[in-house]
C-alpha cells in the first residue's frame, strides 16, 4: 500500500494537536521514584509525570489562609476566623 503524505500529515497533525512532545532526563534516583510512582498509580510512568506535575501545580495554586486579610473590627470574627484557618489549613495539609 503506498503512503499519501497529504493523509499522514492531516492525520500526524490530528493526532498530536495540543500535545508538547519532550524528553525528560532523569537521573537514576529520579527515575526509580517515578517508578515507584508509576506502580502506587497503576500507570505508565508518562502519566505519572504527569499526574505529580498536575498536582504540584494545583498544589501551588491553592489558596494560602494567611494570605486572606482578616476583619479589624471585631474580635470575635477575628477570633472564629483564626479558627476557621487553622481547621481548614489541617484539613488542606
Amino acid at each position: 500500500m503506498r503512503c499519501l503524505p497529504g493523509i499522514v500529515a492531516s492525520f500526524a497533525g490530528a493526532r498530536y494537536h495540543d500535545v508538547m512532545s519532550m524528553t525528560l532526563r532523569l537521573t537514576s534516583e529520579q527515575d526509580a521514584a517515578l517508578t515507584r510512582l508509576a506502580r502506587a498509580w497503576g500507570t505508565s510512568k508518562q502519566q505519572a509525570a504527569v499526574r505529580a506535575i498536575e498536582d504540584s501545580d494545583q498544589k501551588q495554586r491553592r489558596v494560602k489562609f494567611a494570605d486572606i486579610p482578616t476583619f479589624k473590627s471585631d474580635v470575635s470574627v477575628q477570633k472564629m476566623i483564626a479558627d476557621e484557618r487553622g481547621r481548614l489549613e489541617d484539613v488542606l495539609s
